[in-house]
């Protein structure tokens, strides 16, 4: 089967397919409402239009949703825990360089 069949087999089924699949990808958020006036609008893109969104499907298919990112902490508080994070492993570190320069008693002979 060539390019030619697939797409032509695709045409036959563009008119019943392309709401559905505007649906899906819009419920996916794998297509923004703005662009479903532009994807799968003409009979004769649908292929292309095909292959473009399976491809962003592929990128996209692992990201959170929209609405789930509400969930994440906002940038500023990730920035104050990053630095948060920073603060505690220099103190850490500066803690236990200090500890292990001076020898304990009990190892002494």
């Amino acid at each position: 089967m060539n390019l030619h069949d697939v797409t032509s087999s695709l045409l036959v089924l563009f008119p019943n397919a392309a709401p559905y699949l505007k649906e899906i990808l819009l419920e996916g958020e794998y297509l923004d409402r703005r662009e479903a006036k532009v994807y799968y609008v003409r009979e004769d893109e649908f292929a292309t239009d095909l292959k473009t969104l399976r491809g962003r499907v592929k990128l996209l298919r692992h990201v959170p949703l929209v609405a789930s990112v509400s969930r994440l902490p906002s940038r500023d508080e990730t920035v104050e825990q990053c630095r948060e994070n920073q603060r505690s492993g220099r103190s850490w570190r500066q803690d236990r360089s200090s500890t292990s320069r001076t020898t304990p008693s009990s190892c002494v002979s």
